[in-house]
């Protein structure tokens, strides 16, 4: 039974205080919770945007994490306190008006108790409701400490990568400054070469203009010594016959000047008109030997046919084929002939053999052909024996063994172009007579 009797009005008012007080723990629970929601929401740092922040910017994820860690902080330290105060003040005052309730001695009427069922049910659920909000919030520190773990790890995976950058760096810097010595190192080695290949240069260019000039000065001289030997050589029959040395190759290797070389060697007028001023027999052989020259001369300027030739064959083809031209009829048959008329003429034959000479010497060179200048009474050399061929004469006395008796014909040459466009000369060896001790 019940001590006192609440009539309906009563009963209406603690209705209206319950439910008022119910409401407001219930909205400040509420928004509360959804503060603290929100503010998490808005601090919340997912591992994806973790990740990479870490990468564009390690310090700007550093601080944010810091502004995170202590807005949680001051939610556990400060809202979360005032929170659960709320909570527990709520739970009081409700248990306060449950043993008020308790203390009032209602009729024995169903409502009011309905309503007590109804406010525990409710208090019920504002308990499941704060322990769901302990668990969240619970979780949210368990995730913020994984979130911490992995922090931690990213600082000590960016130290790592900072060290080895920094240690690459440092390496880098090393072989940049090794690889900039050597370059200097180079460069100076490549200036230094090339001072001295300037230097080189210089001293070739000076070196080759000395050597040109000696050539030319040794030409010079040698043209003089020539001069001098023809001038104070003793008067034997050697020097009758030698020809000056032609500087020049007859045939140029030019098709156009070629046949009108050639023609020039048709011209014996001098020579016919000496030998028939001096009408003999002799005579009338030399001029059949001329004859037989200028046939044969005439018979290779009419089948002459350049066109086949090409032009760096030229000089050496043509000269080869006019310079045979000479050796039967002339070094073997004529000059021959006449080294013998002066070993056997009187004084006056003697004058016929030396102007003819003359006259058939002045005819060579201006066909291009000279001599080398062979003289008797001396050891054969090694020259003289590819120069000339030997003719042995036997003799009792070892002392002239290797001497030159005698010259039957000197050496002659005509020069020429090779296809390398370098002077060379064709030679027709002379006959010497030389000494074998037996």
């Amino acid at each position: 039974m019940y001590g006192v009797f609440y009539g309906e009005p009563d009963r209406r008012e603690i209705r209206g205080w319950l439910k008022t007080a119910d409401d407001k723990v219930r909205e400040e629970l509420r928004e509360e919770i959804q503060t603290q929601i929100r503010n998490q929401q808005s601090n919340f740092i997912t591992n994806q945007q973790l990740a990479q922040y870490d990468v564009e910017n390690k310090i700007w994820v550093t601080d944010k994490v810091d502004a995170v860690r202590k807005a949680f902080n001051t939610f556990v330290a400060d809202d979360f306190d005032r929170l659960k105060n709320s909570a527990d003040a709520t739970a009081q005052e409700v248990k306060a008006l449950t043993a008020k309730v308790d203390k009032l001695q209602a009729p024995p009427s169903a409502q009011p108790t309905v309503d007590v069922d109804a406010l525990k049910k409710q208090l019920a659920q504002h308990d499941q409701n704060f322990a769901v909000v302990t668990k969240k919030v619970a979780d949210l520190s368990a995730e913020n400490d994984a979130l911490k773990k992995q922090l931690a790890q990213h600082d000590q995976n960016f130290a790592v990568v900072t060290k080895a950058l920094n240690d690459i760096q440092k390496n880098f810097g090393g072989l940049l400054q090794q690889r900039d010595a050597q370059i200097l190192s180079l460069k100076a080695e490549v200036d230094a070469l090339k001072k001295q290949l300037a230097q080189h240069d210089q001293n070739f260019a000076v070196v080759t203009k000395k050597v040109a000039d000696l050539s030319a000065e040794n030409d010079a001289l040698k043209a003089d010594v020539d001069k001098l030997k023809a001038a104070i050589a003793p008067p034997d029959d050697g020097d009758k016959f030698f020809l000056l040395v032609q500087s020049e190759e007859y045939l140029p290797a030019d098709r156009r000047q070629i046949p009108a070389k050639i023609k020039a060697a048709l011209d014996m007028r001098e020579l016919e008109q000496f030998l028939t001023e001096h009408p003999s027999t002799t005579s009338t052989q030399f001029q059949k030997i001329l004859n037989n020259h200028a046939k044969e001369v005439k018979k290779f300027v009419d089948k002459l046919k350049l066109n086949d030739l090409d032009d760096e064959e030229l000089s050496e083809t043509v000269t080869a084929k006019y310079f045979k031209l000479f050796q039967r009829t002339i070094f073997d048959n004529l000059l021959i002939a006449i080294r013998r008329g002066f070993k056997a003429s009187d004084k006056s034959a003697n004058a016929f053999y030396s102007e003819f000479l003359a006259l058939l010497n002045q005819y060579l060179m201006r066909c291009g052909i000279y001599s080398l200048n062979v003289t008797k009474g001396r050891k054969a050399d090694s020259h003289d024996y590819e120069n000339m061929t030997p003719q042995v004469i036997k003799t009792a006395d070892e002392t002239l063994a290797g001497m030159i008796d005698s010259i039957e014909r000197l050496p002659y040459r005509i020069n020429y172009r090779d296809e390398f466009g370098e002077q060379k000369f064709f030679q027709y060896a002379g006959i010497m007579n030389v000494y074998k001790a037996v």
